[in-house]
């Protein structure tokens, strides 16, 4: 039973990162975000700001985004960052 839990929700995360990288394909520290995530393990702000390259107001900016688009997700709307005012400096 844990084992289902574990991989239901690997699925779960899964389908998320996928939605996300759909909703901000040109959004390259979205994307760089999400690749230091995903494909690099990282799961500390220092991990994914140093392997995404980002600056610290770039990191927070872009982790604000990406929040409100899995809050829209769950909400079940959705929308692109070129929809959502923000800064990429």
């Amino acid at each position: 039973e844990v084992t289902d839990s574990a991989e239901s929700m690997t699925a779960e995360v899964t389908r998320t990162m996928t939605k996300l990288r759909a909703l901000v394909p040109d959004d390259l520290l979205a994307q760089r975000f999400l690749d230091a995530v995903d494909n690099e393990d990282a799961t500390t702000r220092a991990q994914v700001m140093r392997i995404a390259g980002l600056t610290c107001r770039q990191y927070h900016n872009t982790r604000r985004r990406l929040a409100r688009l899995v809050n829209q997700l769950r909400s079940g709307r959705s929308t692109s960052t070129k929809e959502v005012d923000h800064e990429t400096t």
